[in-house]
């Protein structure tokens, strides 16, 4: 009897351990199915992240396009265009000559004077309207008043004959700075056309002309009272339109 008890007792455990051996190895593989679904599912979240982020960005990127498409557009401002600067090209004899006649013309002036000189004579060699050479600017016909047969002068009682070793430091530097584009008498032309409300003609580019008022007869001064835009530097008189 006894024997048949432990036997039947061994088998109740035995079962019991296979219950339990099965139970648990069904949990446990539960447990790794579960967590490899979590892990499943993260993955597929974060790949979805990853691939809708860009489609997100997209879309907030074609809504700002849109929105500055429908705004009102903004008028363009054209910018100024640049005047064209003087281009000559001077030997240094012409130099030279240059600087001779605008001391002949302007040597009891300030520098600003004789730029002012220096800067005519080059708007005349640049006009079409004038010869695009020094020299056949000089020679018009009372052009200059500095200007003889056989050289340039300076003075009208007793002229003398001017040579470079008198020309000043400071008419060469006035030289200089025309050549280098310099050029006061546009600036206050343009401020009387616009005073008057004349056309830019009037003082665009600056003078062709200048007088001095002090040495010029009655007659040439009254047949200059025409001339509507007109500016003085020191004792000279300059302009660029000569109204009839």
């Amino acid at each position: 009897m006894r024997r048949i008890f432990f036997l039947s007792l061994l088998t109740v455990l035995s079962i019991a351990l296979w219950a339990v051996e099965v139970v648990g190895a069904n949990y446990l593989y539960d447990l790794v199915d579960e967590k490899n679904k979590t892990e499943e599912i993260s993955v597929v979240a974060t790949e979805t992240n990853k691939i809708k982020m860009p489609t997100s960005k997209i879309k907030s990127y074609e809504v700002v396009i849109m929105a500055q498409e429908e705004q009102e557009p903004q008028p363009v401002i054209a910018e100024t265009p640049k005047k064209p600067q003087l281009r000559v090209n001077f030997t240094n004899k012409e130099i030279e000559i240059f600087q001779i006649l605008v001391f002949a013309e302007a040597g009891g002036e300030s520098e600003e004077g004789q730029v002012a000189v220096a800067a005519t004579i080059l708007n005349r060699i640049c006009s079409q309207d004038f010869p695009n050479t020094l020299e056949g600017v000089m020679n018009q016909s009372g052009a200059f008043s500095a200007v003889k047969r056989d050289g340039i002068y300076m003075g009208t009682k007793n002229p003398i004959k001017v040579t470079i070793d008198m020309v000043p430091e400071k008419t060469k530097e006035a030289v200089q700075r025309a050549l280098n584009g310099e050029n006061p008498t546009e600036v206050l032309l343009e401020q009387v056309t616009r005073e008057k409300n004349l056309d830019e003609s009037y003082s665009s580019g600056g003078a062709f002309y200048y007088y001095n008022p002090q040495l010029c007869s009655q007659r040439m001064l009254s047949s200059r009272e025409s001339i509507q835009v007109k500016v003085r530097i020191g004792n000279h008189i300059f302009y660029k339109v000569w109204d009839e």
